[in-house]
């Protein structure tokens, strides 16, 4: 096809405008979520993030003296709205977002009582329905791209389509036992867990439980040979494989837990698969793409010797863990480092702590280059801006941009105090790079984006 030359300087002229100002053009800028003033407790607190979209969108929740669910972005912050203003008891909760922005999750009002609600890409809430029972408790937990979202009415599993209409979903296990699905697919595929009394230590367990897009539930099994504790997932793919840990217990001397189990199932199978530890069968996997690639964490022993823990990568060919690099070793040769997610195009994003010479420094969020070697962000990031990045807590599918949470001091070694912020950066080119978008492969077409590049030495998506 061609283009004419004015339609293509309009594009070029478009793209260079929807560039966020940086404050200095050798550093990636950050973008932060809600603030927070310690010295009058007006704002947000402590926001925990639920994920971002490839739009660079980043959905989460925090406190202003009760809970509340934001919505952030280069563009600014979102305070999303209660099903009552703000109260003694009313706060909401946000626990899923999918690529449009639509958030899930729940909201109390005054009285106490719970509703399962659904924020869209404006901002708008909507009170999900329920089942039509006594307890009104709803709490989605999990939205895919096509509206449908996943989670629980009045201990039942339940599903609500696009237009927010409810329908419940099959069980396992006994009659008394209380399920949610917690992870959806695209093609609505969902896991989540059951809850059993085995009337001993441990008393409670989480069984994984997975959902047909049908509706009907199928208990996902755990490998023999251990007792297993509660469980927990950390990610479905499209394919309906998921991956999770399972706590371990042993009777002698007496009932305690042994550690935890990384864990495979299969989108064709229901038996679970043991994913290998750097030492032993100890690890926890926390996410998954779907190339089948597991990320999380898992400790590492020399005989009896810890040498702390590791984040790691598991490949879909096989259960072997691969050991991801880390910021340097604690006085006690330990590493504390742990992946957290993993971008569709298997860019990998946690966390690491940071020692020089064995001394800690804290908390790093980190990205893993192509080779696992751990990049820290804030090495990339204006010094002077405040920010000491801790924690890369999601990625976008393509890949190209990160969200965590972080430590924010508006003014350095001033009298204002600092507080826990969440932020948003774009992925940085020494990881492996995120697949153009549109605007960007036309420019290269053009031969004109590296010119852009050398002028602006932003680290940013286009």
């Amino acid at each position: 096809m061609t283009c004419r030359p004015t339609i293509l300087a309009a594009l070029f002229a478009a793209m260079v405008l929807s560039l966020p100002p940086a404050a200095d053009a050798d550093y990636t800028p950050v973008f932060g979520g809600p603030t927070y003033d310690p010295a009058t407790y007006e704002g947000v607190y402590g926001v925990t993030v639920v994920g971002v979209t490839n739009d660079g969108v980043v959905g989460g929740w925090g406190s202003d003296v009760a809970g509340v669910a934001v919505r952030f972005s280069r563009s600014g912050v979102t305070i999303l709205p209660r099903v009552e203003p703000f109260g003694a008891n009313s706060y909401a909760d946000a626990r899923g977002m999918n690529n449009s922005g639509t958030i899930v999750g729940m909201s109390q009002d005054a009285a106490g009582n719970q509703f399962p609600v659904r924020w869209d890409g404006g901002g708008t809430m909507t009170v999900l329905a329920d089942l039509g029972g006594t307890d009104p408790l709803g709490f989605p937990y999990a939205i895919n791209d096509a509206g449908v979202a996943v989670g629980m009415v009045g201990g039942h599993p339940a599903r609500w389509d696009a237009a927010g209409a409810v329908t419940q979903l099959g069980t396992s296990g006994a009659p008394g036992d209380f399920s949610h699905p917690t992870r959806i697919n695209a093609s609505s595929q969902a896991v989540g867990l059951r809850s059993v009394y085995v009337g001993q230590i441990p008393a409670t367990v989480n069984h994984p439980v997975r959902w047909s897009a049908a509706g009907d539930a199928t208990d996902l099994l755990l490998p023999a040979g251990e007792v297993y504790g509660d469980v927990a997932l950390g990610g479905l793919n499209s394919a309906g494989t998921a991956v999770g840990w399972a706590e371990r217990w042993v009777a002698a001397p007496f009932w305690h837990s042994a550690g935890f189990t990384a864990m495979r199932w299969n989108g064709s199978d229901t038996q679970g698969v043991i994913l290998q530890g750097l030492t032993g069968n100890d690890g926890m996997a926390l996410a998954l793409n779907d190339a089948g690639t597991a990320v999380g964490g898992a400790p590492k022993y020399v005989g009896d010797v810890f040498e702390g823990l590791y984040a790691v990568r598991w490949d879909s060919s096989g259960t072997a863990a691969t050991q991801l690099g880390h910021l340097g070793l604690n006085s006690w040769g330990e590493a504390n480092a742990e992946a957290t997610d993993i971008s569709e195009t298997g860019v990998i994003v946690g966390y690491s702590e940071k020692n020089v010479e064995g001394v800690s420094f804290g908390s790093r969020a980190v990205v893993w280059d192509a080779d696992g070697n751990a990049i820290d962000l804030n090495t990339l990031i204006d010094p002077a801006a405040g920010w000491t990045l801790t924690s890369a807590d999601a990625i976008s599918d393509t890949g190209q941009w990160i969200a965590g949470t972080g430590w924010f001091d508006p003014d350095g070694p001033g009298p204002l105090e600092g507080y826990t912020r969440a932020w948003l950066m774009g992925t940085p080119t020494e990881a492996a790079p995120p697949i153009p978008e549109p605007a960007t492969l036309l420019l290269l077409s053009l031969g004109v984006l590296p010119l852009a590049v050398r002028k602006a030495r932003r680290r940013i998506p286009s």
